[in-house]
């Protein structure tokens, strides 16, 4: 790896974005939304917020409610340097960019938290996981190699 020549720092988003399109510097660092600001592409995810299984339901929904309800004047917000909170997105559209772009090999690893796929499946409350034989069939059918 080569050392670094020099490390800038600018406070101008936009000028960074610009920097690296042109071949000014090689590696710049910017917020999703700064991205989503200067292209009208789809939006990015960020920041996501998740709770784990055991977490009841009737806690994961008051958290949601009261985020939901800062908006950019909360104080929250100003404090936090950020607007308001939003539905989550999925990140397939993200890791589909990444693969398109070179940054991510689509073979490459996968995170999975339990001994196989189907183990790692966790249902939102209200819904049913299938039978573990119809699921594996599925993948299958789909050419899933994970199956």
């Amino acid at each position: 790896m080569a050392d670094t020549e020099e490390v800038r720092f600018t406070y101008n988003q936009e000028k960074i974005v610009y920097d690296v399109i042109n071949g000014n510097i090689d590696v710049g660092f910017v917020r999703t939304d700064m991205v989503q600001l200067m292209d009208a592409a789809d939006l990015v995810p960020e920041w996501p917020l998740q709770a784990f299984p055991h977490v009841p339901s009737d806690l994961v929904k008051e958290v949601v409610r009261a985020l939901m309800l800062i908006n950019e004047t909360h104080e929250a917000a100003v404090s936090g340097g950020y607007s308001t909170w939003d539905v989550p997105l999925s990140y397939a559209d993200l890791r589909t960019l990444q693969v398109q772009l070179g940054v991510l090999d689509s073979e490459q690893g996968h995170c999975i938290q339990s001994e196989n796929v189907y183990g790692a499946v966790v249902c939102p409350e209200g819904f049913f996981k299938i039978a573990e034989n119809l699921f594996d069939s599925k993948c299958t059918e789909l050419g899933s190699k994970y199956a």
